[in-house]
């Protein structure tokens, strides 16, 4: 059984590091409504002693330097323009396409965007399909039987965010890119490597031979990061990184299945794979195929949807359904990577940081992969703001790590763990009993996951929006024209699957 496997010490190990990770957030669980705790951090008398030998900004302003136009790094240069802080970012691609699928952008990545831009976000969640009014949880992927359903809805409205949405990744793309300063935005060209000056400032050399200085060096440039590399010593390629044991292929398709409306995110659990669907908007549905399977096994292109038709041969007519009316062209294959936390190595180093994948890359169970890089460039942005002279940036830096740090390695431990269970499903769902007690143990760990993911980590100078939000809650209400509730979404779905079962 799944509790004697091979897997399982990782997996003990993994909870006692959340455990003790989580233990700072007590409170807010305690007291949902309250910001999370602020770590202290205290300048050094070195800093001090750079302050006073390089002077105010006010005599040279803060210049950042951005390295990856991801959308880490987006998000970070419209947060450090709402703060008025000089930026140039450099992105390898020479333009940016329409490539990529949906993804989720939860209440508390949508709380920081709403907070760095109003408008903006506003557009954004105008793109994209409302899924924080509807059921979401975990089915048997044979029998179709439900083990838990989820309400991201409610933590969310307690905290007066905003609705999770999915968006379609060209369009947030292309809204955050409109937002900010595109005369600052420098494509074909990517951030080779990084020298620290006795002034205290970063001389960088980009791939084309050019070097530019700055005053900070924030590498947004994903799981394969130089600045990371450069900054811990290590490898930026496949050897330094963890492979999941698992490939997932990804697909998008015309659909519309009969509880769409009632249901937004499902996730089938059987023997050695599991498939993950969610309603995308514009009848279209986006499946993540997970099979365990050693790294670099390519399935050649062409034959990808007949493969996974096989693998998932004797599973629910949900999952089958979606794959037979997908287009070949419309699958893609990736192997699933992540980094361990940074716990002891650190996010910064001097005038260098790292943020989203750079610093955190992670399974993508929990969809907070990307939002937890929102979190990153509001935060990065909101301490380089209040620094006026220019000693204080390693300071500053060592700020959004302490701030940053211990909750997104919680995430990233919380995803690497909802990974093992889920690989692990044959054996923790071959037994009825087992299957009873882990469907229960989730129902009752979900919502406290989801209480933690959804917190407020704004300052509280930007927490008007959520207050506007609390004081009318009918506000939620206006957003959908389905359901008010994800409670009332599970007595619909209830009631329509009643009905379709056989007499």
């Amino acid at each position: 059984m799944f509790f004697f496997s091979q897997t399982f010490l990782g997996m003990v190990q993994r909870l006692a590091t959340v455990a003790a990770l989580l233990l700072p957030f007590t409170s807010a669980f305690l007291l949902p409504s309250s910001p999370l705790p602020r770590v202290p951090s205290y300048r050094s008398a070195s800093t001090r002693t750079l302050s006073m030998q390089y002077g105010s900004l006010r005599e040279k302003p803060l210049k950042v330097i951005i390295a990856g136009g991801g959308i880490g790094g987006l998000v970070l240069a419209n947060a450090l323009q709402r703060h008025g802080i000089e930026y140039d970012l450099y992105e390898k691609t020479r333009e940016y396409r329409p490539f990529g699928g949906p993804i989720q952008v939860q209440s508390n990545a949508l709380a920081a965007l709403e907070a760095i831009n109003k408008d903006m976000t506003e557009r954004i969640m105008a793109a994209g399909t409302t899924t924080g009014n509807r059921v979401n949880g975990l089915k048997d992927g044979v029998t179709n039987k439900w083990y838990c359903q989820f309400d991201t809805g409610a933590p969310a409205q307690k905290r007066g965010l905003p609705l999770t949405r999915v968006v379609d990744r060209p369009d947030l793309q292309s809204i955050l890119l409109e937002y900010m300063d595109r005369s600052r935005l420098h494509t074909g060209v990517e951030v080779a490597e990084y020298t620290q000056l006795a002034d205290g400032s970063v001389d960088v050399t980009l791939t084309n031979g050019e070097r530019v200085q700055g005053d900070v060096l924030v590498g947004a440039d994903g799981i394969w990061s130089n600045i990371r590399g450069q900054m811990h010593s290590e490898s930026p390629g496949k050897e330094s990184a963890t492979y999941s044991g698992y490939t997932c292929f990804t697909g998008v398709c015309l659909a519309r299945p009969h509880d769409v409306k009632e249901v937004a995110y499902k996730v089938y659990l059987a023997s050695e794979k599991y498939f993950v669907c969610s309603d995308v908007g514009k009848g279209r549905m986006q499946w993540y195929a997970m099979l365990g399977q050693p790294s670099g096994k390519k399935v050649p292109d062409g034959v990808q949807g007949a493969h996974l038709i096989k693998e998932y041969q004797g599973w629910s007519r949900e999952v089958l359904e979606l794959l037979e009316i997908t287009k070949e062209e419309d699958i893609n294959q990736r192997d699933l990577y992540d980094r361990p936390p940074l716990l002891l190595k650190g996010w910064a180093k001097g005038p260098v940081a790292v943020l989203g994948d750079a610093a955190h890359p992670m399974m993508p169970n929990l969809g907070q992969g990307g939002c937890q890089a929102v979190e990153d460039g509001y935060r990065l942005a909101q301490e380089l703001s209040k620094i006026t002279d220019r000693g204080d940036v390693a300071w500053a830096l060592r700020m959004y790590e302490n701030q940053r740090l211990v909750r997104s390695s919680a995430v990233h431990g919380l995803a690497r763990i909802a990974s093992d269970v889920l690989f692990q499903s044959k054996l923790l769902f071959s037994n009825p009993v087992i299957g009873s007690f882990v469907g229960l143990m989730m129902t009752i760990s979900m919502p406290l996951i989801l209480e933690f993911l959804y917190q407020n980590v704004l300052d509280e100078s930007d927490w008007g929006n959520a207050k506007g939000r609390l004081s009318n809650m009918a506000a939620y209400e206006d957003q959908s024209n389905t359901y008010k509730s994800v409670r009332e979404a599970q007595q619909a779905l209830a009631s329509k699957e009643r009905q379709l079962q056989p007499n």
